[in-house]
């Protein structure tokens, strides 16, 4: 499997979506913009220019509700495209809060990484623990938010998602081996009884 860079973003706010897009997939430069861009670097007399890492590129998919982003995440799944981390906002009236979406997103994806995204009026993080039930894969991000921190968040989480699916398919590969060592020996103690 290819690496896993699926996000998926629920919140009622297309204005909360569109920064969540602006953060974790920025729009590529024209071509116009990327010329002018190499020639002003190339006339420039500063050589100190030092390359900056570039960030990651998520492919970014949004919900304005708690119950359509459950329909993509089953959707994803069903077309072996899962995502590997899920942004869900606490408050989405008139349909599903936060709480009700990851309980539901968790009981058809137990892999998912998942952050609720809350405001500090929302209800203490002990009091959504106790609601949602796990805290396992299961982070909070406190509105207002710094872009640096969804980076980071998205980052690490789609790679510890994409690390345990990998180990997960190395384990298999390992237990069928070990399988197939047992049934050899098997075999071959029983061949040399006869």
């Amino acid at each position: 499997m290819p690496y896993n860079n699926r996000v998926l973003i629920i919140d009622d706010d297309p204005n909360i979506l569109s920064i969540f897009e602006s953060i974790l997939s920025p729009k590529k430069s024209s071509a116009k913009e990327s010329t002018l861009s190499l020639l002003n670097d190339l006339l420039s007399d500063d050589i100190t220019d030092v390359d900056e890492p570039e960030k990651r590129i998520f492919d970014v998919d949004t919900a304005s509700q708690g119950e359509q982003g459950y329909k993509m995440v089953k959707q994803a799944i069903a077309e072996g495209r899962p995502y590997s981390v899920l942004f869900s906002d606490m408050r989405m009236p008139p349909g599903w809060d936060g709480i009700k979406t990851v309980r539901e997103v968790r009981n058809i994806d137990p892999t998912i990484e998942i952050i609720i995204v809350t405001a500090y009026s929302d209800a203490p993080v002990s009091d959504i623990v106790k609601q949602v039930g796990f805290t396992d894969r299961l982070l909070y991000l406190k509105k207002p938010f710094d872009d640096e921190e969804v980076l980071q968040l998205a980052d690490s989480l789609s790679m510890r998602w994409n690390l345990e699916i990998k180990v997960k398919g190395m384990v298999k590969i390992l237990e069928g081996m070990i399988d197939s060592f047992f049934k050899l020996k098997t075999a071959f103690y029983m061949t040399e009884e006869i």
